[in-house]
């Protein structure tokens, strides 16, 4: 059989034949490219009316500052490297800024007292005496003059990096949280509700911190700083109604 079809005469086709099937040919392949694009848009289809959702991008870039804001859990320091008062007096006050630093570093913002308290409780003492809190607040001006951290009132901040998020604290204590967190907390609150009753605020601000209950010296502080926004000209109320002024 396949010695009669090698005895076959090839047909002599002319330059303007071979031009037509060529085209031919690229005709049926482009047809064949065009269905699988129809196959792959079909197959998107599908992607998009089935329930799993789609992955799309994220660019948090692009977003304004008051929509990367998120609610965290507190995150306490570990392991900061003084597990005595006379380890933390044997060390260099450079030493001693660096762990400040890392502290800040993970609890930024912090109140000094708080970080005197973390200090503390991992030297495992009591009470923190005037040579313990001088120490520390001594490493503290080091680590501020070095540009590792911000000193803001009595609330210690990140130098490197300025980012304030909103913490969920499980015993919070409206005194050690600041002006800068707070306010954070109400841009969050405004920006995820165009307009907001202003007699709700306090209640919805001490939620996202973790109070159960909101007492009037926490509602007092949380309105404090709503009223500088408001004459800073962040925030703009009508009606006793508040929104963010954009």
């Amino acid at each position: 059989m396949r010695d009669n079809f090698s005895n076959v005469e090839k047909p002599d086709f002319t330059n303007e034949e071979v031009e037509t099937m060529e085209s031919f040919t690229n005709a049926e392949k482009h047809s064949s490219n065009e269905k699988g694009d129809d196959d792959l848009v079909e197959l998107i289809k599908r992607e998009i009316e089935s329930d799993e959702e789609p992955i799309v991008p994220v660019h948090n870039e692009d977003k304004p500052a008051a929509e990367k804001t998120r609610i965290v859990d507190y995150q306490m320091a570990e392991n900061i490297g003084i597990t005595s008062s006379k380890e933390l007096y044997d060390k260099s006050i450079i030493e001693v800024s660096d762990i400040v630093a890392d502290i800040v570093k993970v609890e930024s913002p912090i109140h000094v007292n708080e970080l005197i308290k973390r200090v503390r409780e991992n030297c495992e003492i009591k009470r923190a005496g005037s040579k313990f809190k001088k120490t520390l607040n001594d490493a503290i001006e080091v680590s501020e003059q070095s540009g590792n951290i911000t000193k803001v009132n009595d609330f210690l901040f990140n130098g490197l990096n300025g980012n304030v998020n909103i913490r969920k604290r499980i015993k919070p204590n409206i005194d050690l949280i600041s002006e800068a967190e707070i306010e954070k907390n109400i841009e969050f609150i405004l920006t995820h509700n165009k307009s907001f009753n202003i007699s709700k605020l306090a209640k919805e601000a001490s939620s996202n911190f973790g109070f159960k209950s909101t007492s009037k010296k926490t509602a007092s502080r949380i309105n404090n700083v709503l009223d500088s926004m408001i004459v800073n000209g962040k925030v703009i109320v009508k009606d006793d109604v508040i929104e963010l002024n954009k």
